[in-house]
């Protein structure tokens, strides 16, 4: 963790004191002699600039101002290829190469993407079960950085739960508190309190193998409690997971437990596979569109596996209950096995 800071800190401070009043962009593009680039920034303040920019002899120009660092983002010739990096009032220079490992994209005179790249790096070298950690600490040493609210959306958003996304946003202040990021993060906060616990569990209803409609109402009749479980076919961890959520079911469902799995798949036919061959012989919808499942949404599910278990009242008691922490929580809920 001390190395983490050690090496931010100082770009971190620099943030707050470029006086440089507009950026200067100079791009020598390798892949590309002639043609057209569409340099997109997004302000902090959610407004969208886009600028055509000619490429010729493999290189381009652009002037502007950003009020803050905020996310650029370059398209190739009206392709799908696109790099992004952080711009801010300094004199940036670009560079696209080909190299034996493909493309290289990269930055110098930008302090906040030197930021960005640092902790992309480091991430990398910090094993994936401290990551998590890693980004907190970054943030809480560093509140008052445009740079945070990127770091919470980029690494914590998709597996905090209510309260602790509330305690990282009440950690911010300065610059970071007028950033679109933390705009959007702060429209996170009020999804997932409508989803956290004590809260009453949204109304839901989607298909079941056979096309006939499930809702939530009709999945908690008679039952004391019930998972609500968001998973996928493709998703590894999810199956990692399945087994954990069979030997909780085997050993609740006689004392009032039931599980209504919701699918994040796309195609029926792995769908119900992975059904047979993880044996999960619960409730199971979809409406096989993927992540654009509406209870995915509503539940503001952004990673997989995720679940949320329910009282006979659709009271949401707590989230994302993994491992043997499903098991104990059922114990203390129905008592013991025998």
């Amino acid at each position: 963790m001390k190395k983490l800071i050690c090496i931010l800190f100082p770009l971190f401070l620099a943030f707050s004191s470029w006086t440089q009043k507009q950026y200067t962009l100079n791009a020598k593009i390798a892949t590309l002699q002639e043609g057209t680039v569409k340099l997109q920034v997004m302000e902090q303040d959610g407004n969208l600039k886009e600028e055509i920019i000619p490429v010729k002899n493999k290189s381009f120009a652009a002037k502007g101002s950003v009020k803050q660092p905020c996310v650029a983002t370059i398209w190739i010739n009206n392709t799908r290829e696109r790099y992004s990096f952080y711009i801010e009032n300094s004199n940036i220079n670009i560079q696209l190469q080909n190299t034996e490992a493909g493309k290289k994209f990269s930055v110098t005179g930008s302090k906040t993407n030197d930021a960005y790249e640092n902790f992309v790096k480091i991430c990398k070298e910090t094993p994936e079960s401290e990551q998590d950690n890693c980004a907190k600490k970054l943030v809480s040493e560093n509140g008052s950085s445009v740079f945070s609210p990127f770091v919470i959306q980029s690494t914590l958003v998709y597996t905090a739960d209510y309260s602790e996304l509330k305690n990282l946003l009440e950690g911010l202040s300065g610059e970071a508190v007028s950033t679109y990021q933390y705009k959007k993060l702060q429209e996170r906060l009020e999804a997932l309190f409508k989803v956290s616990a004590g809260q009453p569990a949204p109304y839901f209803e989607q298909p079941d193998a056979n096309g006939e409609s499930i809702s939530l109402k009709e999945a908690l009749q008679g039952k004391k409690f019930l998972l609500i479980d968001f998973w996928a076919s493709w998703c590894r961890p999810c199956r990692q997971e399945n087994p954990n959520i069979v030997k909780a079911y085997e050993a609740f469902h006689e004392k009032g437990f039931d599980i209504i799995a919701i699918s994040l798949d796309d195609n029926k036919e792995k769908w119900l596979e992975a059904i047979k061959a993880d044996g999960l012989t619960w409730t199971h919808v979809s409406n096989l569109k993927g992540w654009e499942n509406e209870v995915a949404k509503l539940y503001c599910v952004n990673s997989i596996p995720s679940n949320v278990l329910v009282d006979q009242n659709g009271i949401i008691l707590v989230r994302n209950l993994h491992g043997e922490n499903l098991m104990k929580n059922l114990e203390e809920l129905l008592g013991p096995i025998h």
